[in-house]
């Protein structure tokens, strides 16, 4: 048999976006039925293990409150660090320009070590109705009108894999490395295998 494989992976993301569920529910663990989880805010850094498909995964949960201070708490541990998972609230509305933010300075961050980074679209949470109104001033700066054609709803007021994409100019982060955006739902679990599989193999795990 192979040697299993370590990885370490970043989490990180606003804060609310659900960072904490995701990484129980890539590490195994499952709602009950019929329940929702209720998580505790984060230390400024939590760790979760665990060994999976030949890789002996450490999930390292970051937690910040601002643009600057994901800059300030990635930093000393990129080097360390296979890969990357940017967690999006796919009901907050509120914070798009602070989301695009964020992921600009995750994405710096990462460039020096040109990690792998999984954009993962929790579409896991409750969800409040979109405001539109609001959201036309903080989407890089356009009108209301540019906010309701980039912000179309999906009949459940949550963006989705296409919007996020524009909202994160993903297109203009073509340089080469692995980058992939995911639907995911945290309550469920749907689609964090798929996200599981595809760091896998960027993380040698092949």
């Amino acid at each position: 048999m192979g040697q299993s494989v370590s990885a370490n992976v970043l989490v990180v993301g606003l804060d609310r976006s659900g960072k904490s569920l995701l990484t129980r529910r890539l590490s195994g663990c499952r709602a009950s039925a019929g329940k929702h989880d209720v998580v505790m805010p984060t230390a400024a850094l939590e760790r979760t293990r665990f060994q999976r498909d030949g890789v002996r995964w450490t999930l390292l949960e970051l937690k910040s409150h601002s643009v600057a201070e994901t800059r300030t708490l990635m930093e000393p541990w990129v080097s360390a660090t296979s890969a990357v998972i940017f967690v999006v609230d796919a009901s907050d509305s509120i914070r798009l320009a602070e989301l695009a933010q964020a992921f600009t300075a995750v994405w710096e961050e990462a460039s020096a070590k040109r990690l792998p980074i999984a954009v993962a679209v929790n579409r896991g949470k409750p969800v409040a109705t979109m405001d539109f109104t609001v959201a036309g001033d903080l989407v890089h700066g356009v009108d209301h009108e540019v906010a309701l054609e980039l912000l179309p709803p999906d009949g459940r007021g949550l963006l989705d894999a296409s919007v996020t994409s524009r909202l994160l100019r993903l297109d203009t982060k073509a340089d080469g490395r692995p980058l992939k955006l995911f639907e995911v739902d945290a309550l469920s679990g749907n689609g964090c295998d798929a996200l599981l599989a595809w760091l896998r193999i960027h993380v040698g795990g092949a």
